[in-house]
């Protein structure tokens, strides 16, 4: 998801839940996550808490980077369907509540990356 901070510029955030359980793992947050730092903040995610099965929409999830790390990895890449938010409403239902009680809520000034 994107947002922006008090100057105008645009932060990116990359929420990850794990879908059977609902639980957060954690997030990235920059300033752009293109697809090498998607998969080191994934790396992160899976030396912390297992493998994951991601389930991404999105050019940059099927570019020239993540798919080669996805097959090295034994991680099978589930894309939703264009216009069809409710086969992964779990992460847009989460995401929706980030942005009011998180986005919304506070002015950022930085970006850092966090794991609960």
């Amino acid at each position: 998801m994107s947002d922006s901070l008090m100057d105008g510029s645009k932060v990116r955030v990359l929420n990850v839940i794990n879908d059977c359980n609902r639980q957060y793992l954690g997030f990235d947050l920059g300033r752009s996550l293109p697809a090498p730092r998607v998969t080191r903040a994934l790396d992160d995610f899976i030396d912390f808490h297992g493998k994951l099965i991601p389930i991404y929409n999105g050019p940059e999830y099927a570019g020239h980077h993540m798919l080669p790390w996805a097959k090295d990895k034994k991680i099978e890449m589930q894309f939703i369907q264009p216009g069809k938010p409710m086969q992964n409403s779990c992460i847009e239902r989460f995401n929706r509540t980030y942005r009011t009680e998180v986005l919304d809520a506070h002015l950022s000034r930085a970006c850092k990356r966090y794991t609960p």
